[in-house]
């Protein structure tokens, strides 16, 4: 089965910002068998977490949770580099073949 997450990338101003547009599943339905999908690339792991709302953090970018008022928050990009990882990450969470 695969589950889906797709986030649009926009930029004013020279900074970026990204937003979840679609996620089909969340809280422990997110991930495998949890919260959480990590994707390992390059010696770096990078990490998508649904917990309570979105929001970018170090090595890994908090989606859609618990609180679903939240859900179209528009987040700052902390670096270019932030952003690279975490889309390399959302392709393979798209990619993977989830245990029904």
């Amino acid at each position: 089965m695969h589950k889906v997450l797709k986030v649009a990338v926009t930029e004013e101003k020279g900074q970026k910002f990204i937003q979840i547009v679609e996620q089909s599943h969340r809280g422990d339905a997110f991930g495998i068998k949890s919260s959480k999908f990590s994707h390992e690339f390059n010696k770096n792991t990078f990490t998508l977490l649904s917990k309570i709302c979105p929001v970018p953090y170090r090595c890994s970018y908090f989606v859609c949770g618990s609180a679903v008022e939240y859900d179209k928050d528009i987040c700052p990009v902390p670096s270019d580099e932030w952003l690279t990882d975490c889309l390399a990450t959302i392709d393979a969470y798209n990619e993977y073949e989830f245990e029904e």
